[in-house]
């Protein structure tokens, strides 16, 4: 666990009384928020407002299990909510009414590198269609696609996610759609598959594909 405050300042891990301190150290304006990093994808942060209140939100592994409490908090509630995290006893999670988060402005306008372990929550849960790119590490055909997925998670930010596979190091994704060639593109919404696309092509013509696909 890490604790990391605005003025840079971090702790490694911090026992709850530190956590505590830190929290109500925090000032507005000045350094105005704390983040508690768990090292594995997942973090818990606090902003403070000018009000004297916060906002707070946490990820767990990914955007598409980013959270935040909609309602203004307390000091002593993000306290007590940061002490949970840190011990880990769960309480955080009952401590506000979470709300899933999808600003379109938060969301990549890069390519994500799914695997195994993060496929589910990558993928299948995801809010946005989603193009995904089964690829082989070696392969020029897969190679020559990345620039052009590039370009279309930048064309297509906030309304689709970009991923991609490596076949080779995720087998179980892999294997779970019978890839046999790469690169294959598969189109997904909700996780229902919505178009296959074979090979390689232009950007233009990829971003046209999608459109009928996802309208």
């Amino acid at each position: 666990m890490l604790l990391e405050l605005e003025n840079g300042e971090t702790v490694e891990d911090p026992d709850p009384d530190a956590v505590a301190e830190a929290v109500r150290g925090l000032q507005f304006p000045g350094d105005k928020f704390a983040i508690l990093d768990n090292g594995e994808g997942g973090f818990m942060q606090a902003y403070l407002l000018e009000d004297g209140d916060f906002t707070v939100e946490f990820q767990e592994g990914s955007l598409t299990r980013h959270y935040r409490a909609p309602f203004a908090a307390s000091v002593e509630e993000v306290v007590d909510a940061f002490r949970s995290y840190v011990v880990g006893d769960n309480v955080w999670r009952t401590a506000f009414e979470w709300k899933k988060l999808w600003l379109r402005e938060s969301l990549p306008d890069r390519v994500l590198a799914v695997t195994d372990a993060t496929y589910a929550d990558e993928v299948l849960t995801s809010d946005l269609p989603v193009l995904l790119a089964f690829q082989a590490d070696g392969d020029v055909t897969s190679a020559a696609l990345d620039p052009i997925l590039a370009e279309v998670a930048r064309e297509r930010a906030g309304r689709l996610i970009v991923a991609t596979v490596e076949v080779g190091a995720n087998p179980a994704v892999a294997g779970q759609w019978g890839i046999h060639r790469v690169p294959t593109m598969v189109v997904l919404r909700a996780g229902v598959l919505q178009r296959v696309l074979l090979g390689i092509r232009p950007a233009a013509r990829l971003l046209r594909d999608l459109d009928e696909a996802t309208r």
